[in-house]
């Protein structure tokens, strides 16, 4: 499933006011807007740049709320951030990169 642009849930899951209440008729009530959890997860990968953000920031205002993030919990989390975009990769992902100058690939992989 192709990723879909964020905002376009947040339009659907909030509405304008005047649209939630009632129909188009205007006369009964519209049923509660339902999420999948496809959806759900998929908004919340799209959003990941600005999660980094929002933490980078709240890190560089107020160091001492990360305090607890030792180096047993950071190397937890970046394994866990790692296989979470390491499961989303096809092999089509990896076809791509091979079908790059294969000299240059070698070299950025040789490099790490």
């Amino acid at each position: 499933m192709a990723a879909k642009n964020p905002l376009s849930l947040f339009k659907r899951v909030l509405p304008s006011t005047k649209s939630v209440a009632l129909d188009a008729d205007n006369s009964e009530p519209r049923e509660p807007m339902k999420i999948t959890s496809q959806e759900l997860s998929s908004m919340f990968v799209n959003l990941f740049p600005v999660w980094t953000a929002l933490f980078a920031g709240a890190a560089l205002y107020n160091p001492n709320l990360f305090l607890w993030l030792t180096t047993e919990y950071f190397t937890a989390g970046l394994a866990l951030l790692m296989i979470s975009m390491g499961i989303t990769l096809t092999p089509k992902d990896f076809a791509d990169v091979f079908s790059e100058d294969l000299p240059s690939v070698a070299t950025q992989w040789l490099g790490c």
